[in-house]
């Protein structure tokens, strides 16, 4: 009985030290490192301290077999992997629900987020306060969430409660300070003053409503996502059949629209309420990281944020640079119409990237912790195939898409002219390659690596913004998609290029992010 009592001690010191010991050869280095000697296993009948671990180990297995720590799980049936399969993919849609939901209510009902307007210096205000408004929030997201991520995964609802009250008085200080700047950087340009004004009457709602939508996708509340932008398009739809004074429309849009921000509100501060304080949900609340660290840590996400989304409107902006008037800016209506069409073929890859970065997540940070060294290269191999499959299935539902939404376009009349054909064409194509950006950017943020995609949106800008000047000025404005599509492909290069050398060495990339 001594022998079995000492062997019992030994297997819990090996816990204490680590509870994931995965050998009996990181067993004797733990017995080792302890003091327990070649001659201690000889005292206790085995040959050296390899053979003593072994025996160890059983007793460690057996202790995580009771505990219910082994990794047995019932393996899922073909329908049930099925089944998760389509409600990942459908989730990860409603990534790209804003396009979505306006395009599909703008064709079935005449309602649209915005409002549509074939003059084109309303227009300008119009896309001006969507497009700066998309810049500049998306600074604020990437720094506040990934916090609040951590502390609401923890459990710990008291500090994701006070994180995103700081959120959104962070936001609201944004706004603020950035409406000033716009109008009087505004004042400074040839456009009307009611034009600035204009501007900024949908600046304001665009940017509370992003902002607000923000933690949704955090939390991954996606009917709740969904749900804010039905609100909106549901009141601006009711509205339009009572309100007949064509004066007050552009009030109806601002209303709809901050409707829905409000929606988002309230959904997020409720859920995190509900928990803490109705159901008791919650562990040990920790202190709260300081502003200036969030912001801090946050920077490089927040770089990459802004800079994407520049990248995304810079072919926009050079063909309104092409105008004939005194505006130093002036939207084509013709060209946005189309290249906003464009956008739908993001939705399929983006439900597609959701199925395969889930897999590929649950991968490493399941596998990461099973595999000997002695299987490293087998787990590095899963990974890359899964990699691999990510990239093959995503491109492929990019250019299925593309094909199919230019079939249904040329039949409801939308695409009609060469000029069409050129912009869909070129943009969607740009399109279909931005997800494979996307699986690179989000597996190396999953694993604490954002820096590494700087340089290639930083490359990929400064083409589009060269190529674009060039063949807008030398072609016509219709190929400032091309140079979108081989900016696009030069990114998707650079990005792929970057994950690639993270996948090929995942083990280092897991254990230095975890």
């Amino acid at each position: 009985m001594t022998v079995d009592r000492d062997l019992d001690v030994l297997a819990r010191a090996v816990l204490e030290v680590d509870e994931k010991v995965k050998d009996y050869l990181e067993a004797a280095a733990i017995l080792e490192a302890i003091g327990v000697t070649p001659r201690v296993a000889k005292e206790l009948g085995y040959s050296d301290t390899f053979e003593l671990a072994k025996e160890v180990m059983k007793i460690v297995d057996y202790y995580r077999l009771t505990a219910g720590e082994i990794f047995a799980e019932e393996k899922p049936t073909r329908l049930q992997k099925m089944m998760d399969a389509v409600k990942l993919i459908i989730s990860g849609a409603f990534f790209s629900a804003p396009w979505l939901l306006i395009t599909i209510s703008y064709m079935l009902f005449g309602i649209s987020l915005l409002p549509v307007y074939e003059e084109p210096l309303r227009a300008t205000a119009i896309d001006m306060a969507l497009i700066l408004s998309m810049i500049i929030t998306s600074i604020l997201p990437p720094m506040f969430m990934r916090k609040l991520q951590f502390h609401f995964y923890q459990e710990d609802y008291a500090t994701s409660q006070k994180i995103l009250m700081l959120y959104y008085v962070t936001g609201v200080l944004t706004i603020s300070g950035s409406s000033v700047i716009i109008w009087l950087i505004f004042r400074l340009l040839p456009y009307p003053d009611w034009w600035t004004i204009y501007t900024l009457v949908y600046y304001i709602p665009f940017s509370f409503f992003w902002l607000s939508v923000a933690p949704l996708y955090s939390f991954r509340k996606y009917f709740a996502l969904a749900s804010s932008y039905i609100v909106s398009l549901l009141f601006i739809g009711v509205m339009y059949r009572i309100v007949e004074t064509k004066l007050s429309l552009h009030l109806i849009h601002v209303y709809g629209i901050m409707l829905g921000a409000f929606f988002a509100i309230m959904y997020s501060t409720s859920m995190l309420y509900i928990r803490y304080k109705i159901l008791g949900v919650t562990s040990e609340p920790t202190i709260g990281p300081k502003p200036s660290f969030i912001i801090y840590s946050g920077l490089s996400y927040s770089l990459i944020g802004a800079l994407y989304f520049i990248f995304l409107f810079t072919d926009r902006i050079l063909v309104w640079s092409m105008t004939k008037t005194p505006y130093p800016l002036l939207a084509n209506v013709d060209y946005e119409k189309v290249a906003n069409l464009g956008l739908l073929v993001l939705v399929i890859p983006f439900g597609v990237i959701n199925y395969y970065l889930t897999k590929i997540y649950e991968e490493i940070l399941k596998e990461g912790d099973r595999f000997t060294v002695k299987e490293i290269e087998e787990y590095r191999n899963r990974i890359a195939k899964r990699y691999r499959d990510a990239c093959l299935a995503t491109f492929g539902s990019g250019i299925g898409s593309l094909i199919i939404l230019f079939y249904i376009f040329k039949k409801l009349g939308w695409i009609l002219t060469s000029f069409h054909v050129t912009v869909f064409l070129f943009s969607g194509l740009g399109y279909a390659l931005i997800p494979l950006f996307f699986i690179g950017w989000l597996l190396g943020t999953f694993l604490y690596k954002p820096e590494l995609f700087v340089k290639p949106l930083i490359l990929s800008l400064s083409i589009n913004a060269v190529l674009g000047f060039i063949l807008t000025r030398c072609i016509g404005i219709e190929y400032a998609s091309l140079s979108f599509m081989v900016a696009t492909m030069t990114l998707t290069a650079a990005s792929l290029w970057q994950s690639l050398k993270i996948v090929k060495e995942i083990d280092y990339a897991y254990y230095s992010a975890f």
